[in-house]
Parts: structure tokens; C-alpha cells; sequence
């Protein structure tokens, strides 16, 4: 990576500029532009590594799924543009629910899911996640980092942006019971179906895994499952939950990776077995890996554990109460542990892999106060919820904003 330094702080900036753009756009052409630029930026760093195969491989199917999945996110916007005439997202949430004729409603459902479908790709959900381990692999450790949090952030803004604004208003039907019932609630069950089998499929596969790269992509794609719960209840609080997840899951999951970057930069074995032996080398370091498992795994005390427990409360608060999906969420969570607790095994309880154990991990500045921030915000956050609750309402007015 030293090699690319230049390049990789402006293709950082250039994506984190394209995340920006998506949050704060009421506009499919900008939105769209800062989709693209975040998708570009994230293209080349994941196979900015030039020499390196892997890097390689993970860059071209990163690319052919990513130019799939754009493609057919713009197929169904062009739908909506063609029958709106607007690109403007709230003319088109005032338009829309005019709409009588049942060709037309036909047209805004699969719409509905190109769309989601589309967008379904860049949040790595089942059944369009399997790019995501690969790309996990063999990108860089901090591009890996950048791509589990920032870019799924992204793509949930993006998701709620679109599919809220434009669908939450319009009608399912042109007559009868239809024409009362909102398209977005018409497709509950099927976001729902997404959900669950991405919260089984993530974490089920995530128990075989060895690799601890592929094992955190495996479990972005249970946590993807665990905010679309968030998104198919629509809870009256949706916003709150969802605020709270990513926050919780930027701490947790970039000083997990911060973790990983520094006991794998020098060997370049991603095993498992590299963490054997971890807390008599460097008990502080090992200390801080497991408050981010720890919080990854839902345990009371940590960010995670509230993030979880708000969307759960969101999914039974609804009327009709999802049960079964809140069920999943629970069950998921407990397998979710097996393979969480495996890791915190090698680091706590595994004799140490180095043939000299006496020797201590040598941490740089920078990654040290990245570590220690999570570390401090993940439990802060776990004890005093309320504290970035309250930033939310007081900042953001409760995203009312976010839909205008």
C-alpha cells in the first residue's frame, strides 16, 4: 500500500465525496452521480494493489457486479422518470399517488424491485452477496474497512432515500382495497424474505470460515439482514434504530479491522490461528478485539447490544408485529456467537502461534487512537444510548428533513 499512498488518500476522499452526495441529494441525477463516484472510487481501491492476485480477482468481480447491479438500479429508475417526467424525488412522491391506471402501477412496482434489487448488490444481501466475500479477501485491510462500513452506509441511505420517498405514498392498486394500501406496504413480505434469508445465510456460512476476512464478510451480510429488519418494519422510530446501528457498527467494525490490519500487515496470513495467543502478547490489544466481538456479537454493555435491541423492539412494536422475523433476528444472533466466540477462543485461551511469546506486538500511533476511540465509543455508546439518541433529535430533527 505504501506504494499507492497518493492515490489511495484521493480515491478515499472521492468516495467518501459520492457518500456525501447520496445523503444529502433530493435528486435521482445526483444521487445517481454520487453512487457512481463512490462505485469507482471503491472499483479501483480494491484492486489497488497491482501485483497482488487476489487484489486482482477482487477488483474485476467487484466491477462486473457492481456495472450489473447499477445497470439494473437505473432500469428502474428510468421507469419512474418516464412516468413521473421528473427526476425531482419529492415532485415524484407528489405525483405518484395520482396515478390511476393499473399499467401504470404495474410499471412502479417493477420499478419497485430493479430498484431494490439493484441496490441489493451494493448492501450485500442475500441472494446478491456473493461478491462480497472475494472482495473482502483480497482487497487491502483498510480498503476492506472502508468498503463494510462506509460503502454499506451508503447503499441504506440510498435505499431509504428512494424507496421511502418515492414509494411510501403510492397507492398498490388503482381500485378497491389497492388503491387504499401503499406499495411499500404491499412488499413487506418480500423485503422481510430478504432479510431473513440474508440473516440465516450470513451467519451460517460465516461458522465455516478460517479466514478472518472472509469470516467479517460473511457477518456484514448478517448485519445487512439485521437493518433490513429495521427497513421492512417501518417502525415509527425506523430512523432512531437505523441512526443508532451504523453508528454502533462504524466503531465496532473499523477497530475490529484496525485490529486485523495490524496482526496481519507483516505476515500476510489471514488465519484464524494468527489471534492464537493474542492476550500474552499484547493484552491491550486483545482486550480491545474482544469488546469489538463482543459488541459484533450483541452482548449487553456494548453499542451493539442497543443497536439490536431497538431494531428488535421496531420489529414488534408495528401492528402487525412481525414476530417470526424478529424471531430469526434472535436465533441468527445466538449462531452468530459460535463463531464470534471462536475468534475471542484463539485470542484468550489458544497457546501463541510465535515461536517467541514473549514478544510483544508493536502498535503504530495511528492505528493505536483509531483502536482506543472505538474502543471508548463502542462501550460509551453501550452504557449511555440516550447520549447519541439525543444527538439525533436535536441535530437532525428526527430526518424529517432527509424525506424533503
Amino acid at each position: 500500500m505504501e506504494e499507492f499512498k497518493g492515490e489511495f488518500y484521493y480515491l478515499l476522499l472521492a468516495g467518501l465525496l459520492g457518500t456525501m452526495m447520496m445523503a444529502s441529494s433530493g435528486d435521482l441525477i445526483t444521487l445517481f452521480i454520487g453512487l457512481e463516484l463512490l462505485s469507482l472510487s471503491s472499483y479501483i481501491l480494491a484492486g489497488i494493489r497491482k501485483k497482488h492476485l487476489p487484489s486482482n480477482e477482487s477488483a474485476m468481480k467487484y466491477v462486473i457486479n457492481g456495472s450489473i447491479s447499477t445497470a439494473i438500479t437505473l432500469f428502474g429508475m428510468s421507469y419512474v422518470y418516464g412516468l413521473t417526467g421528473t427526476t425531482n424525488l419529492i415532485e415524484m412522491a407528489t405525483s405518484l399517488p395520482n396515478l390511476a391506471d393499473s399499467q401504470y402501477i404495474y410499471l412502479l412496482g417493477l420499478a419497485f424491485f430493479m430498484i431494490f434489487v439493484g441496490l441489493s448488490f451494493k448492501l450485500a444481501t442475500v441472494p446478491y452477496h456473493m461478491w462480497a466475500p472475494d472482495v473482502y479477501q483480497g482487497a487491502a485491510t483498510p480498503v476492506t474497512a472502508f468498503l463494510s462500513v462506509v460503502s454499506k452506509t451508503a447503499g441504506f441511505v440510498i435505499v431509504l432515500r428512494v424507496i421511502l420517498v418515492i414509494y411510501l405514498n403510492t397507492p398498490a392498486g388503482a381500485s378497491g382495497v389497492d388503491a387504499t394500501t401503499r406499495l411499500l406496504i404491499s412488499v413487506q413480505n418480500y423485503i422481510a424474505v430478504l432479510a431473513g434469508a440474508t440473516m440465516i445465510i450470513g451467519n451460517v456460512i460465516a461458522l465455516r470460515q478460517r479466514n478472518i476476512k472472509r469470516l467479517f464478510a460473511y457477518s456484514s451480510i448478517a448485519h445487512a439482514g439485521y437493518l433490513l429488519v429495521a427497513v421492512t418494519a417501518l417502525s415509527t422510530f425506523m430512523f432512531d434504530a437505523l441512526w443508532f446501528y451504523l453508528g454502533a457498527y462504524l466503531f465496532m467494525n473499523l477497530g475490529a479491522f484496525a485490529v486485523i490490519q495490524l496482526m496481519t500487515e507483516k505476515t500476510d496470513n489471514e488465519d484464524i490461528g494468527q489471534f492464537a495467543g493474542l492476550y500474552q502478547r499484547s493484552p491491550w490489544l486483545a482486550v480491545a478485539m474482544g469488546v469489538f466481538i463482543l459488541s459484533l456479537a450483541g452482548i449487553p454493555g456494548t453499542a451493539g447490544f442497543i443497536g439490536k435491541l431497538n431494531i428488535f423492539m421496531g420489529a414488534l412494536i408495528q401492528e402487525p408485529a412481525h414476530y417470526v422475523l424478529a424471531s430469526v433476528m434472535i436465533a441468527t444472533t445466538v449462531v452468530s456467537y459460535f463463531y464470534y466466540f471462536g475468534i475471542l477462543t484463539q485470542i484468550f485461551f489458544r497457546p501463541s502461534a510465535v515461536e517467541a511469546p514473549t514478544e510483544k506486538t508493536k502498535m503504530p500511533v495511528g492505528l493505536g487512537v483509531v483502536i482506543g476511540l472505538c474502543v471508548i465509543a463502542t462501550i460509551f455508546f453501550g452504557l449511555f444510548p440516550n447520549t447519541a439518541l439525543d444527538f439525533f433529535h436535536t441535530n437532525f430533527n428526527g430526518f424529517n428533513d432527509f424525506l424533503k
